[in-house]
């Protein structure tokens, strides 16, 4: 299997570094992709991995969030469209989550914050969602989790 991790913020690097060698293990690869913030390029690289990077941060105002966000998703769409990509695997990045949506990638979600307001975009795009078994069921709901 093709399996996307996004590196959204630096603390999805040694996260996902780690699960990244169960899958390597298993016979899977691994396509990196990155967004440039937070020493999270910078890190990436240190822990030996060599993400495409696309994309930085929006800062506070919203309309420059939603800008950035926009162009983000249209930059991995077509970045992501000839890859062939199995699955994509996001701690709470939500434009990849978005992307796996429109080029119908199936799309694991894992989220363990439930006051995050991106939970409203990443849990209803995701096709799959872990969250810890204490994560309150009225947050679930509260971002468009179905009951189950």
């Amino acid at each position: 299997m093709r399996i996307w991790i996004d590196l959204g913020n630096s603390p999805h690097i040694p996260f996902f570094r780690a699960l990244s060698k169960e899958f390597v293990q298993r016979g899977h690869e691994i396509v990196w992709t990155a967004r440039d913030y937070a020493q999270t390029v910078e890190m990436a690289k240190m822990a030996g991995l060599d993400p495409t990077v696309f994309g930085i941060h929006g800062g506070k105002n919203v309309v420059s969030k939603a800008v950035k966000f926009a162009s983000r998703v249209l930059e991995l769409r077509k970045w992501a469209a000839g890859k062939k990509l199995d699955l994509a695997l996001s701690h709470n990045s939500q434009e990849p989550l978005v992307v796996a949506r429109i080029l119908g990638i199936k799309s694991v979600n894992l989220m363990d914050y439930e006051h995050h307001p991106g939970n409203h975009l990443s849990f209803r795009t995701a096709k799959r969602l872990v969250v810890p078994k204490s994560f309150p069921t009225v947050a679930l709901r509260k971002f468009g989790v179905p009951e189950s």
